[in-house]
């Protein structure tokens, strides 16, 4: 004896099945497409007192091509500071940030040197971003980052700290990577 029934309950059993199985690779396959749209980070650049605004960007573009899909940070300190305003860029350096910018960096600005050189922030560069480094040079390196407003810093502790430490108040400069020689960027240092 059949009974048809018992076909429609092995048959729905199939279907729930399927659909379970279904739902999970979307979810899986959601997470995975999320995940691998996260940036990589990269590396900081420092421009200060061992090289140029000019020469940092130039590196940074070269390490970090179109495709890398890597966030990167630029450090601003010294006298550069004044090529990050409206009335200090020049149309060339222009084009190297927005370079940048679109390829994942994010260029900071510290905030120390803007004061001594009497920047305002409404003064700087649409997308260039203050940091306020630590209190001093003095100012324990091992201590975690604190928060700062609007100011995103990388989630890795050591380029934060980096960051931190090139803006602090009367902090000698630090490079995160060997300055270009002048025979590569086809000019003396």
């Amino acid at each position: 004896m059949e009974l048809p029934f018992l076909d429609q309950v092995a048959m729905k059993r199939e279907i729930r099945g399927l659909s379970i199985f279904l739902l999970l690779i979307c979810t899986i396959g959601s997470l995975s497409a999320a995940r691998s749209e996260e940036q990589e980070e990269g590396e900081v650049y420092v421009a200060g007192q061992n090289f140029t605004l000019e020469q940092a960007l130039n590196q940074a573009l070269a390490e970090n091509p179109p495709d890398a899909r890597r966030r990167f940070w630029v450090v601003v300190s010294g006298r550069d500071a004044v090529l990050l305003t409206k009335a200090g860029a020049n149309p060339g350096l222009l084009e190297s940030i927005e370079r940048a910018r679109r390829r994942g960096g994010i260029i900071y600005v510290c905030q120390s040197d803007m004061r001594a050189q009497g920047i305002k922030p409404s003064g700087l560069i649409p997308g260039v971003l203050p940091v306020q480094g630590f209190g001093g040079a003095a100012a324990d390196a091992n201590a975690p980052p604190l928060p700062q407003s609007d100011t995103p810093l990388p989630r890795d502790l050591q380029h934060s700290r980096l960051i931190l430490r090139s803006c602090a108040d009367n902090a000698p400069v630090e490079n995160s990577v060997e300055p270009p020689n002048a025979a590569e960027t086809g000019g003396a240092q």
